[in-house]
């Protein structure tokens, strides 16, 4: 029995010493989550470093990274920022997302809300530029950050004394000092780390470096003297390349000394080729950048994963990877899963290829580029290593095909004729590739609203966002007096609209009634909805009658009545559209430089110019890299836009774009080309050759130039606009009246003065009515028979004919009015005597048939007939 005893003890506790390691099993596998650190350089191509054929720069701890690590060869990014960054946080084509130059939908999930939900801690410092601030970084799951351009639009100081984001708040510059943006990130990378190391972490570091403009770094000599007003230079490129590798190098040296190097996988990569001006020496050749271009140079990036024990250093990849692939391949890391209400992934997870395993590389890269949504440059493709086919766009339909191996820079396209029999197969599988895709770009609709709603009409708007580069084959509204009104079997109003807004005017509504509206989009998708909105049209508006009892200080004013109201809103104004206009005048010429007015925003490549300037200096100088500026916002229309302009520099100067905004969209008034270099004064007003747009409250001036020196020179920007405010008498505005007319007094004598009303009921409106003039009297002597003469033939009766009630209205109140009725047999069937009183309601019992009316009131009388219905 002892023995039994001892042996079920033994067992009890190898149970629970089992139970003990599976449970620190568990925990340090929860632990060994690895830290993420993912750095998005910007502006670096493929072949920049050395390790790719580069031999412009030293980047000895990027060569160090490939040495530990794994160097990919395949990498393609989009050609530009924005988009490049849309498909890396997302896992989505843009087709799915992409709506917007620097805007990300905050519909849409990032990789950092599937890490944080998985327990890691998240946070993103450097460039944001995806708009919405502190809202949006932690919609897309980062609990902290700090970060430059955190809304889009407006890019202010990139580098030396830089303007910062953090906590909901931009950092003051008596904290910021004279610092350099890349180390206050790197700093904050570092501390977070320091924070952080005993959990899992996510950071995501989009540096600065090394976009344009080009400036020196602390390590330059010119580094004290320069200013955030001093031009971009491509001569410090280099030394901005080799100070990005500095930082990383900070950081790589700092997750060794925290002791979490194991543990810690750092990504390099590029968001886009490198920009057009600038030159480097490759392998036995000076390449140009490609930047913006869907050539090769333009889209494929460096890509390295440092991963201690865990990738086999000094690994190379030649596999086809995508922005899209990092979004389900840092959730294999994390070994947590994707989500599943969050709409279709397009990543591939290239996880397996990290440890040597054969995974599924791709095969293909698809790409739908529309880097400023709605512009003429939108194209999609798709591509193997080696060829790359272009699809039909709304712009081209040129099918272009190419050998990018043989030709990378796609100077000549391969004619259909001349294909091998595999380059067709794999021609028809790039097509059937971009058909697929073009197949699932369902169209995306901004939110429907209400412009304008009458009795019988509505004007409803909104904007199509994207649509997957799937030519559109209608959209416009559909609507129904029930819920979920689907187009073609309701009612509907179709156009042909590309991105953008849309406006759709519906008429033969009835009044008083529920209706249910939403804009719809179809394309070879399928179509796509809106958001619902029920809405009620107005009560029929009132019919205003001519005034009556006009002396030289009143005059009443008269309508009819509306069935369903309960009551009328009066308006009285000495103005016949019911508004004051006042003239207002902006006059800026740029005294304070490029220090941008109260409301204003100056974006890009500007500076000051002392020496070409119109009236006084100094002027604004815009350089190359597409400058703007944007004015305030005008509190009305305006009716004239004058500027200076004047084209410096020797060579091809570009063209000097000029937009408003009317509080929908930006609409083109002028693209000036070429610009002259003598200097002049461009003016737009309604007679001007090319005509100011019609309620324009906002300017836009961009200057578009590619290469070279030409610059523009811009001063003197001077408008006039009107404020607008309404205009009604002294107590007359949306006054209460429970009849169908009002005496309106305490007017001036000899005055034109206007007057309409509204109806109103418990629960609904009408429109305004039509307008109606009324002329006071010059004098106190107004005759007064011809006044009363006024007001008998100014006594109405409605409706008329009628099937229920009559209402008879005379004109003045402080007199006995006599009424009598009788049928066609002169029987009397009405009869009635009142003093002070001008509304009479009567017939709703007559028999079906004609009757006569004659009304008696200070000696007049008149007499008219009745149709009861």
């Amino acid at each position: 029995m002892d023995r039994l005893n001892s042996l079920k003890k033994i067992m009890l506790y190898a149970c629970v010493l089992l139970c003990a390691l599976l449970m620190f099993r568990n925990a340090q596998a929860q632990s060994q989550k690895p830290n993420i650190i993912f750095i998005l350089g910007d502006d670096i191509g493929l072949k920049t470093f050395s390790f790719n054929g580069g031999q412009s720069y030293n980047t000895p701890n990027l060569d160090s990274m490939v040495k530990r690590g794994m160097n990919f060869t395949g990498c393609h990014a989009s050609p530009l920022c924005s988009p490049s960054r849309m498909l890396l946080l997302t896992g989505k084509y843009n087709f799915r997302n992409y709506f917007k130059w620097g805007v990300m939908d905050t519909n849409q999930k990032s990789i950092a809300n599937v890490l944080k939900d998985a327990g890691y801690t998240t946070a993103c410092f450097g460039k944001w530029q995806l708009d919405g601030g502190d809202v949006s970084l932690h919609k897309f799951g980062f609990d902290s950050y700090n970060v430059w351009m955190p809304f889009a639009g407006f890019e202010p100081a990139r580098y030396k004394f830089p303007v910062l984001y953090t906590n909901g708040e931009t950092i003051a510059d008596s904290i910021i000092g004279n610092q350099y943006s890349e180390d206050i990130m790197t700093d904050s990378v570092i501390n977070f780390m320091k924070r952080n190391k005993s959990v899992p972490f996510f950071i995501y570091y989009s540096m600065l470096l090394v976009h344009p403009p080009y400036q020196p770094t602390p390590d330059d000599s010119a580094y004290a003297s320069w200013t955030s007003r001093s031009l971009s230079d491509t001569s410090f490129y280099k030394s901005d390349i080799e100070y990005m590798d500095k930082k990383i190098g900070e950081i790589v040296n700092k997750v060794k000394q925290l002791g979490i190097a194991n543990n810690t996988v750092i990504i390099y990569t590029g968001d886009n080729g490198t920009p057009k001006d600038v030159f480097q020496q490759i392998d036995d050749s000076t390449e140009e950048g490609g930047k913006g271009l869907s050539v090769e140079k333009g889209l494929q990036v460096p890509l390295i994963i440092d991963w201690p024990k865990e990738i086999k250093a000094g690994s190379v990849n030649h596999d086809l990877i995508s922005f899209v692939d990092f979004f389900p391949t840092l959730a294999h890391m994390a070994n947590t899963s994707l989500p599943t209400d969050d709409g279709t992934l397009d990543g591939v997870d290239f996880y397996p290829r990290l440890k040597g395993n054969p995974g599924t590389p791709r095969q293909w890269l698809f790409y739908d580029y529309d880097p400023y949504p709605g512009a003429d440059t939108s194209i999609r493709w798709a591509e193997t290593k080696e060829y790359k086919l272009y699809d039909t766009s709304l712009y081209n339909s040129n099918r272009a095909f190419y050998n990018i191996k043989k030709d990378p820079n796609e100077v000549d396209s391969i004619s259909h004729n001349s294909l091998t029999p595999d380059e067709l197969s794999i021609k028809q599988e790039l097509l059937r590739v971009i058909n697929s895709y073009v197949k699932q770009g369902i169209p995306l609709l901004s939110k429907a609203d209400l412009v304008s709603l009458t009795d019988s009409s509505v004007i409803a708007e909104d904007s199509i966002r994207t649509y997957g580069e799937s030519t559109l084959k209608n959209n416009g509204m559909a609507w129904s007096e029930n819920p979920n009104p689907v187009y073609p079997t309701s009612s509907h109003i179709s156009y042909n609209t590309g991105l953008g807004l849309f406006q759709a005017n519906i008429k033969g509504l009835k009044a008083n009634s529920v209706y249910y509206i939403r804009a719809y989009a179809k394309n070879f998708a399928g179509v796509a909805y809106s958001n619902e909105i029920k809405f009620r049209t107005l009560l029929h508006a009132p019919v205003a009658l001519t005034a009556t009892s006009v002396n030289n200080s009143m005059f009443i004013a008269n309508w009819h009545s509306v069935n369903a109201a309960s009551k009328y809103k009066l308006y009285v104004s000495t103005r016949p559209n019911f508004v004051n206009i006042k003239p207002k005048t902006v006059d800026e010429r740029f005294n304070n430089g490029v220090i941008p007015p109260n409301g204003w925003i100056f974006a890009g490549n500007i500076v000051v110019n002392n020496t070409a300037h119109n009236q006084g200096g100094p002027a604004l100088q815009f350089n190359v890299g597409n400058p703007q500026v944007i004015t305030k916002q005008l509190a009305g229309p305006a009716t004239q836009l004058k500027f200076w302009i004047k084209g410096l520099n020797t060579d091809s100067i570009g063209h000097f774009l000029v937009e408003g905004f009317n509080g929908l969209k930006w609409l083109t008034i002028k693209s000036i080309q070429p610009i002259s270099k003598d200097g002049l004064t461009k003016t737009f007003d309604s007679s001007s050759n090319t005509p100011l747009p019609p309620n324009i409250i906002q300017f836009r001036f961009t200057y578009y130039k590619g290469k070279g020196t030409g610059s523009v020179a811009f001063d003197n920007v001077y408008i006039k606009y009107n404020i607008i405010t309404n205009s009604f008498v002294n107590g007359y505005d949306g006054l209460a009246v429970n009849d169908t007319s009002a005496i309106v007094t305490e007017l001036k004598a000899g005055t034109t003065y206007y007057y309409r009303v509204k109806a109103i009921s418990s629960n609904n409106t009408s429109g305004n009515s039509n307008t109606i003039s009324a002329t006071t009297c010059a004098s106190a002597d107004c005759n007064q028979n011809a006044i009363a003469n006024d007001m008998m033939n100014n006594i109405n009766v409605f409706p008329n004919p009628s099937s229920k009630d009559f209402t008879l209205v005379v004109s003045k109140t402080n007199s006995q009015v006599e009424i009598d009725v009788t049928d066609v047999n002169g029987k009397t069937v009405y009869q009635t005597k009142a003093f002070n009183h001008n509304n009479f309601v009567f017939g709703k019992n007559f028999a079906p048939g004609i009757y006569f009316v004659r009304v008696t009131q200070d000696g007049n009388a008149k007499s008219f007939k009745l149709v009861k219905q």
